[in-house]
């Protein structure tokens, strides 16, 4: 039984899967560490990194900053985005991708003392591309 569910689920799958990526693009875009669309620091000091465009952040024990960006994409976002940073180290940092219509949202969210000089995110979309 066990079996033929799984069969079914994996034709399922194939039937269906091929339609719904026709067509698609993998899009991805960074920006500078310093190219925030906010911050909420807490009780952290932000301020400019070693790096051009970096930011050095620096919180007290158990407390965190988020840094909010905004990717804008030429067409709507398929499935779920995914975000990386470059940089954070020494630290604990989190990012997480969000996307509302054709805008890409990344948080991240730094404990202890970061670095951050790059964040990007990584998506697919029925647009082609932006390239800069």
């Amino acid at each position: 039984m066990l079996r033929r569910i799984l069969l079914l689920a994996v034709t399922g799958l194939l039937v269906a899967a091929p339609p719904a990526l026709a067509g698609t693009y993998w899009n991805s875009q960074m920006k500078t560490g310093a190219a925030t669309a906010s911050r909420t620091p807490g009780r952290c000091l932000i301020g400019t990194g070693t790096q051009a465009g970096s930011l050095h952040i620096t919180c007290p024990f158990n407390q965190s900053a988020t840094l909010t960006y905004a990717f804008k994409s030429k067409g709507a976002v398929i499935g779920h985005p995914i975000a990386f940073i470059s940089g954070g180290r020494g630290s604990w940092c989190t990012a997480t991708a969000t996307a509302t219509g054709s805008t890409v949202h990344v948080a991240v969210t730094v404990w202890g003392r970061a670095d951050i000089d790059m964040v990007g995110v990584g998506y697919y979309s029925h647009a082609k591309p932006i390239h800069h």
